[in-house]
């Protein structure tokens, strides 16, 4: 471990980051086919499941746009309690699907989205952090991303094998609860949040920033066509099989892995802290990518509902 501090910080971070992400990449693939598949338990009609299941990926996206503002107010621009607060509600999120899929909460559906919705809302990697004390990989990140492109291949044998769906949840959750240890090492960064809650969607229409809401749209809108509709789309309409879900989930990312530079974060998940934005506009730009997937899925329900 290194001996300076700041660099130190770095290697936790990464650390962190990457403990999340495997756990996202473990149940990307496999999360929305199985709220599908509880949807069609209880309403027996494919296309009605398909569009319970798009409206609460939807709620998730509604509730991290309306909870991410007060977010950042309770924060008082501590966004190391941010980061830390999030990756617990990402635990409480995996652990409740876990209890969930056992038959626990019958009819606790909408709460998944509550709680993930709140999860996207307040997890937020510093700025400051990311762009002043980011430390090297400790592998080579080419051998670590083609590790977290091979994730979902392994975890779609294990669930077909061995491992069901409830452990799964429950060990994203615990990889979530692990993750919290390196942010120990994460020095308090503080990054002042200027804006109030309506004037944060004020600025979201104003046409001065048209292009970032723009973008983050389009983005938003990919997000949800790789993550939500490409899965449930080859589960429902090529197989039934989780075993080759996730192979072909695998040779998606490892698509994306091969597409994009050696310095691409967005394998696993899609995060705004990366850009060249100061903190408010970072948040207006993962607000237009919620929109962007609430779009996406409401393009998709009118289309089905007028077949």
């Amino acid at each position: 471990m290194p001996a300076d501090p700041l660099l130190r910080a770095g290697y936790a971070l990464e650390f962190h980051r990457y403990l999340v992400r495997v756990a996202s990449a473990a149940v990307d693939a496999f999360l929305w086919v199985f709220v599908f598949s509880y949807f069609m338990r209880i309403i027996d009609t494919p296309l009605y499941a398909l569009v319970q299941t798009l409206l609460l990926y939807a709620l998730v996206q509604v509730t991290a746009m309306l909870v991410m503002p007060l977010a950042q107010q309770a924060m008082r621009g501590n966004m190391l309690r941010g980061l830390a607060y999030g990756t617990l509600f990402g635990a409480i999120a995996y652990v409740y699907i876990g209890a969930f899929s056992t038959g626990s909460f019958p009819h606790g559906a909408a709460a998944i989205a509550l709680v993930l919705g709140i999860h996207h809302a307040v997890y937020r990697i510093p700025y400051t952090m990311e762009r002043g004390a980011f430390a090297p990989s400790f592998y080579t990140p080419f051998a670590l991303e083609l590790f977290l492109a091979a994730v979902p291949l392994s975890v779609g044998y294990l669930l077909t094998s061995s491992v069901s769906l409830t452990t799964l949840f429950f060990f994203a959750g615990a990889l979530y609860i692990i993750a919290l240890a390196p942010l120990l090492l994460v020095p308090h960064v503080y990054e002042r949040y200027s804006w109030g809650y309506r004037e944060t969607f004020h600025n979201l229409l104003d046409g001065r920033n048209r292009r970032l809401v723009f973008e983050g749209l389009i983005f938003g809108a990919g997000g949800a066509a790789l993550f939500l509709l490409w899965p449930l789309a080859f589960f429902l309409v090529f197989t039934h099989s989780l075993r080759a879900l996730g192979i072909v989930f695998s040779l998606t990312l490892l698509g994306i892995l091969l597409f994009r530079s050696m310095r691409g974060r967005a394998l696993a998940e899609q995060r705004a802290d990366g850009g060249a934005y100061v903190d408010e506009y970072s948040v207006l730009k993962e607000m237009a990518l919620a929109l962007g997937r609430i779009l996406v899925c409401l393009a998709v329900v009118v289309a089905a509902s007028m077949y």
